[in-house]
C-alpha cells in the first residue's frame, strides 16, 4: 500500500477527533511520542503493521490514513488553527514610509484573514468620523487597512497628504471624488488625486474597556493639540479644495470673454 503525502494531515486530524495527545496515541500503537510527531510533520511515514495499529487506534481504516479513500472518521471535533501576522498600527501623523522599517513601530494588532500582506493598521483620533446613527467610528478606533485594494464608492479609507493621514468615506458625486466625515460638522472636500488614498478599509476593531472609554471622553473633553491639529487639517484641506474650484471657474469664465 502506498502511503501519500497527505498522510501527514490526516493523521493529524484523526488525532485531534479522537481527543488523543501525540502521546497518547503513540502509547496505543507501541511507538515512541517523536515518532508521531515525525508522521504528523512528514519527516516519516509507518510501516504495515504501525499502520495498521494506527489505523485501529483512530477507529477509521489503513485505507484512508494511507490514501484519504474509504470511510473517514468524524473529524467534526477538530478545530482548525488559523495563524494571523501581526501588523504595525499607524497613527495620525505616522509617515506611510515608515511601513517599510516595522521595526519602528511599537504597537501591532492580529491581522485578518481576507487581508493581503501589506496590510495595516490605523488607529482614528477625533470625532470627525462619529455619529449618532448608523456606522461609526469613535476616537480610538483600530481600522485594518488593505493598500492592495482598488478604492469604489462609499468605501472608508485612508487619505495621505502633506505628511499627515485622515480616514473618511470616499464617495463620487456628478463627476467629482469626495472624502466625506460621517459627523456633519466637518464639511466634504473633492480630493484631486486618487493616488492619495493608500487603502480600503475592511475592518474595524472598537475597545470597549473602561480604561480605553475613560481616555475617549477625556480625549474629548481636553480638546487635545492632536485632535487640533487633525481637524485643521481637515479643514484646510477643504478650503483648498473650494478655492481651486472658485479659480478654475473663474478661468473659464476669463476664456469665453
Amino acid at each position: 500500500m502506498i502511503i501519500d503525502d497527505s498522510f501527514k494531515n490526516r493523521i493529524s486530524a484523526a488525532r485531534q477527533a479522537a481527543e488523543l495527545t501525540q502521546g497518547e496515541l503513540a502509547e496505543k500503537v507501541g511507538v515512541v511520542r517523536r515518532q508521531i510527531a515525525a508522521y504528523e510533520a512528514g519527516n516519516s511515514k509507518p510501516r504495515k503493521n504501525i499502520l495498521t495499529n494506527l489505523a485501529a487506534a483512530l477507529g477509521t481504516t489503513s485505507e484512508w490514513l494511507a490514501e484519504g479513500t474509504g470511510e473517514a472518521p468524524d473529524l467534526s471535533k477538530v478545530v482548525k488553527t488559523i495563524t494571523l501576522p501581526l501588523i504595525p498600527v499607524l497613527s495620525y501623523s505616522d509617515s506611510i514610509f515608515d511601513l517599510k522599517n516595522q521595526a519602528s513601530f511599537s504597537r501591532f494588532v492580529p491581522s485578518i484573514p481576507d487581508a493581503s500582506d501589506k496590510a495595516f493598521a490605523y488607529e482614528i483620533m477625533g470625532d470627525s468620523m462619529t455619529s449618532s446613527y448608523g456606522v461609526s467610528f469613535p476616537s480610538g478606533t483600530i481600522v485594518i487597512i488593505d493598500p492592495s485594494l482598488e478604492p469604489n464608492h462609499m468605501d472608508y479609507v485612508l487619505h495621505y497628504i502633506d505628511g499627515f493621514c485622515s480616514f473618511k468615506q470616499l464617495m463620487f458625486d456628478q463627476g467629482d471624488w469626495y472624502l466625506c466625515s460621517l459627523n456633519d460638522d466637518y464639511p466634504s472636500y473633492i480630493i484631486e488625486d486618487m493616488r492619495q488614498i493608500i487603502g480600503v478599509a475592511l475592518q474595524a476593531q472598537v475597545s470597549l474597556t473602561s480604561d480605553r472609554i475613560k481616555a475617549n471622553k477625556k480625549f474629548r473633553s481636553t480638546s487635545t493639540t492632536i485632535d487640533t491639529d487633525n481637524n485643521l487639517q481637515e479643514k484646510l484641506s477643504a478650503m483648498e479644495s473650494k478655492l481651486q474650484r472658485i479659480e478654475n471657474l473663474l478661468n473659464t469664465l476669463t476664456e469665453k470673454k
